[in-house]
Protein backbone atom coordinates (compact mmCIF):
# COMPACT_ATOMS: atom_id res chain seq x y z
CA UNK A 1 0.00 0.00 0.00
CA UNK A 2 1.38 3.42 -0.94
CA UNK A 3 1.70 6.29 1.54
CA UNK A 4 -1.24 8.01 -0.16
CA UNK A 5 -3.43 4.91 0.22
CA UNK A 6 -2.43 4.62 3.88
CA UNK A 7 -3.30 8.28 4.51
CA UNK A 8 -6.61 7.95 2.64
CA UNK A 9 -7.38 4.76 4.56
CA UNK A 10 -6.66 6.43 7.91
CA UNK A 11 -8.77 9.47 7.00
CA UNK A 12 -11.64 7.24 5.86
CA UNK A 13 -11.49 5.28 9.12
CA UNK A 14 -11.51 8.49 11.17
CA UNK A 15 -14.54 9.72 9.23
CA UNK A 16 -16.32 6.37 9.73
CA UNK A 17 -15.64 6.47 13.47
CA UNK A 18 -16.95 10.06 13.71
CA UNK A 19 -20.18 9.12 11.92
CA UNK A 20 -20.51 6.04 14.13
CA UNK A 21 -20.08 7.98 17.37
CA UNK A 22 -22.74 10.49 16.28
CA UNK A 23 -25.10 7.64 15.29
CA UNK A 24 -24.62 5.88 18.64
CA UNK A 25 -25.77 9.08 20.35
CA UNK A 26 -28.57 10.18 18.04
CA UNK A 27 -29.84 6.96 16.45
CA UNK A 28 -28.99 4.20 18.93
CA UNK A 29 -32.46 2.65 18.50
CA UNK A 30 -31.58 1.76 14.90
CA UNK A 31 -28.38 -0.08 15.83
CA UNK A 32 -28.78 -3.60 17.19
CA UNK A 33 -26.85 -4.48 20.33
CA UNK A 34 -25.93 -7.74 18.54
CA UNK A 35 -23.79 -5.87 16.01
CA UNK A 36 -22.31 -2.97 18.00
CA UNK A 37 -18.88 -4.56 18.51
CA UNK A 38 -18.67 -5.57 14.84
CA UNK A 39 -19.77 -2.10 13.75
CA UNK A 40 -17.23 -0.45 16.04
CA UNK A 41 -14.52 -2.70 14.59
CA UNK A 42 -15.59 -1.89 11.04
CA UNK A 43 -16.75 -5.39 10.14
CA UNK A 44 -20.03 -6.04 8.31
CA UNK A 45 -21.79 -9.18 9.54
CA UNK A 46 -24.56 -11.38 8.14
CA UNK A 47 -27.88 -10.15 9.50
CA UNK A 48 -27.04 -6.43 9.63
CA UNK A 49 -29.38 -3.88 8.10
CA UNK A 50 -28.21 -1.47 5.38
CA UNK A 51 -27.84 1.28 7.98
CA UNK A 52 -25.71 -0.90 10.25
CA UNK A 53 -23.60 -2.01 7.25
CA UNK A 54 -23.00 1.63 6.34
CA UNK A 55 -21.82 2.38 9.87
CA UNK A 56 -19.52 -0.64 9.84
CA UNK A 57 -18.17 -0.36 6.32
CA UNK A 58 -17.85 3.36 5.76
CA UNK A 59 -18.18 4.98 2.34
CA UNK A 60 -20.03 2.92 -0.24
CA UNK A 61 -21.70 2.83 -3.62
CA UNK A 62 -25.02 1.11 -4.10
CA UNK A 63 -27.49 -0.51 -6.45
CA UNK A 64 -31.18 -0.62 -5.52
CA UNK A 65 -34.04 -2.33 -7.32
CA UNK A 66 -37.16 -1.35 -5.38
CA UNK A 67 -39.89 -3.87 -4.60
CA UNK A 68 -42.51 -2.92 -7.21
CA UNK A 69 -45.36 -3.96 -4.92
CA UNK A 70 -44.27 -1.35 -2.34
CA UNK A 71 -42.48 1.48 -4.15
CA UNK A 72 -43.41 3.84 -6.99
CA UNK A 73 -41.58 3.51 -10.30
CA UNK A 74 -39.15 6.39 -9.62
CA UNK A 75 -38.70 5.86 -5.88
CA UNK A 76 -35.65 7.46 -4.29
CA UNK A 77 -33.13 4.59 -3.98
CA UNK A 78 -31.63 6.03 -0.80
CA UNK A 79 -35.06 6.15 0.84
CA UNK A 80 -35.73 2.57 -0.29
CA UNK A 81 -32.38 1.43 1.13
CA UNK A 82 -32.73 3.10 4.54
CA UNK A 83 -36.37 2.01 4.89
CA UNK A 84 -35.17 -1.61 4.70
CA UNK A 85 -33.55 -1.06 8.11
CA UNK A 86 -36.98 -0.42 9.66
CA UNK A 87 -39.60 -1.98 7.38
CA UNK A 88 -37.97 -4.55 5.08
CA UNK A 89 -39.58 -5.63 1.84
CA UNK A 90 -38.40 -7.52 -1.25
CA UNK A 91 -36.28 -4.70 -2.65
CA UNK A 92 -32.92 -5.87 -4.03
CA UNK A 93 -29.98 -4.00 -2.55
CA UNK A 94 -26.23 -4.24 -3.08
CA UNK A 95 -23.69 -2.04 -1.36
CA UNK A 96 -20.03 -1.95 -2.42
CA UNK A 97 -17.27 -1.02 0.02
CA UNK A 98 -13.50 -0.78 0.07
CA UNK A 99 -11.72 -0.95 3.41
CA UNK A 100 -9.11 -2.82 5.41
CA UNK A 101 -11.39 -3.85 8.29
CA UNK A 102 -13.62 -6.45 6.63
CA UNK A 103 -10.80 -8.79 5.63
CA UNK A 104 -7.83 -7.56 7.71
CA UNK A 105 -5.56 -10.39 6.56
CA UNK A 106 -5.96 -9.13 2.96
CA UNK A 107 -5.46 -5.42 3.66
CA UNK A 108 -7.39 -2.85 1.64
CA UNK A 109 -9.95 -4.75 -0.44
CA UNK A 110 -13.20 -4.10 -2.27
CA UNK A 111 -16.24 -6.19 -1.50
CA UNK A 112 -19.97 -6.27 -2.12
CA UNK A 113 -22.75 -6.78 0.40
CA UNK A 114 -26.06 -8.30 -0.72
CA UNK A 115 -29.30 -7.75 1.20
CA UNK A 116 -32.54 -9.72 1.19
CA UNK A 117 -35.57 -8.73 3.25
CA UNK A 118 -33.53 -5.89 4.77
CA UNK A 119 -30.54 -7.86 6.09
CA UNK A 120 -27.09 -8.88 4.86
CA UNK A 121 -27.19 -12.37 3.35
CA UNK A 122 -23.88 -12.40 1.44
CA UNK A 123 -20.52 -10.65 1.56
CA UNK A 124 -18.52 -11.12 -1.62
CA UNK A 125 -14.82 -10.27 -1.97
CA UNK A 126 -13.91 -8.61 -5.24
CA UNK A 127 -11.79 -10.75 -7.49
Amino acid sequence: MSDLEINNSAAAEQARQAVLQQALIEEADYISENWRDDITNGCITLGMTPYEAKLAGGAFTYEVNPDKSVWEKNADPIKVMWTQSIVPDSSEIRMSFRNHNQFPQLGMISFEVVFEKGVVVRIIKAS
